[in-house]
């Protein structure tokens, strides 16, 4: 409640809000903020778009996202991956691509479950490196707790490829 009052009062007292999505534009005119303008983010389609030979069915298995973050859940991944395996010698390769350092915990499960020559991790991808990724993939997968917007699930689907994602 107390975090509530304070964002109320803040939102009230700023000059301008720029806002994503009608709940947030409903939230923010709802404090009396009346000059608030929407602008829904959008994905740059020349940046990323499907591969001119169409999906890659033969592609690794993708997921983008910071990887210290442990609202994104990497574990569960590992977890989802690692039965997949089990299931399925010939499940292609899991690849985790992002900012930051993969925390220790999520590096010794990959380990400790026997995925390590499976589990690809690109740290700190450069933005010009995300086209790339996201072609080679054949499914993107996202397995956060929540998300606040999931840009990098739009950039897949820009990308062509289908997403498998938490609710």
């Amino acid at each position: 409640a107390w975090a509530s009052r304070i964002e109320s009062k803040a939102l009230r007292d700023v000059d301008a809000v720029l806002v994503e999505n009608d709940a947030m534009l409903s939230f923010v005119l709802d404090t009396g903020q009346a000059n608030v303008a929407k602008a829904p983010p959008g994905v740059d389609t020349d940046r990323f778009y499907p591969p001119v030979a169409g999906w890659n069915r033969e592609g690794y298995l993708l997921s983008v996202c910071r990887l210290s973050e442990p609202r994104k859940r990497l574990d569960r991944l590992i977890r989802a991956y690692r039965e997949l395996v089990r299931s399925d010698e010939a499940a292609p390769k899991l690849v985790l691509a992002g900012r930051g350092v993969l925390p220790d915990e999520v590096q010794r499960l990959i380990s400790g479950s026997g995925l390590a020559s499976r589990v690809l991790i690109r740290q700190d991808v450069r933005r010009d490196e995300l086209t790339e990724l996201y072609q080679g993939a054949s499914v993107y997968v996202q397995t956060s707790d929540e998300e606040g917007l999931g840009m990098s699930v739009l950039e897949a689907m820009a990308s062509g490829l289908p997403v498998v994602a938490t609710d």
